[in-house]
Formats: C-alpha cells, structure tokens, sequence
C-alpha cells in the first residue's frame, strides 16, 4: 500500500487502470464502511475494490477470498458478510466458464457454508458431480456439512480422513 495516495497492487509499480480520484474517495478510504480488524484485511479489501472498479473481476474476488481468510485469522465477524459477498463473485466467474470452474465451486461452496447458506449451498450443489474425484469428494463433505448447519472450518486433511 503507497504510504502517500493509498494505492493498493500486487507490485505499487503495477499501472493505476481507474482515476486516481478514487483513491481519494470516503467508500475508498473507509473500506465501504467496513471497520475490518486487521490492516491487512483492509488492504485486500481495497484492492478488490480497485480490481472491481477496474473491471479486473478474477483479482477482485481473489483479493476478496484474501481478505476473507485475514479476517477468520483474527476472528473478525465481517468474515460472514465479506463471503456472502465473494458467493456472488464466484457466480459471475463461474459464468464466464473460466479454466478453473471446478476451484471456484469449491470455494463458492465453502463461502456458501460457512456463511450460514446452508440450503442454498445444498440446492445448487447437491445433484452436481465434479470430475476431479477428490474435489468431487470436497464437496460431497461440504454438502454434508451444510445439512448438518455446520459452518465451522475444516482442512483437507479433515475432509479426506473419513
């Protein structure tokens, strides 16, 4: 994050692709209003926010799965909204048929779960079979979890000790 303007990228040389404004603006500076507990959750924030003024949708939702994943590391509440959130980018990449569709899936599955969608993650998923076997079994377990209204997190060694 540029000390001076607040710019948030990857590298501070990457190009700004939006006015520079925007950097300067109250939804900017105050996250949309989000107080997040973290520096870091605030800085993948505002760089979803600067990926989706840009148009750059695979980094927004990226950034906003990075801020998820701060905000569960110092049990920030906003992790909840911040899911909900990244379940609708999801959708949209998904629609685009991008290369990692089945990826996506899981991730949108889990944001659906463990934000407390239960029955919508059951309802979109439960009939679908992903081709990768071990995927496929990620979201058999995460389906599984859904019907029991677990929204707690697990690993993949949890998922494939069964």
């Amino acid at each position: 994050e540029c000390p001076n303007c607040g710019y948030v990228a990857g590298r501070l040389t990457d190009e700004l692709e939006i006015p520079k404004d925007f950097l300067k603006s109250d939804e900017y500076l105050n996250c949309e209003g989000n107080d997040f507990k973290s520096d870091l959750s605030k800085r993948f924030y505002k760089l979803h926010m600067i990926a989706r003024e840009s148009g750059d949708l695979e980094t927004s939702f990226h950034s906003l799965r990075n801020c998820i994943w701060k905000c569960d590391d110092v049990q920030d509440e906003l992790a909840v909204e911040m899911r909900k959130r990244a379940v609708e980018l999801a959708n949209e990449l998904i629609e685009k048929d991008i290369e990692d569709k089945d990826i996506l899936i899981l991730m949108k599955a889990d944001f659906l779960r463990r934000s407390g969608q239960f029955d919508r993650l059951v309802e979109e998923y439960e009939n679908i079979t992903l081709d990768d076997e071990n995927s496929d079994r990620v979201l058999r377990y995460q389906i599984e979890k859904a019907k029991e209204q677990d929204d707690e997190c697990y690993t993949t060694e949890e998922i494939f000790a069964k």
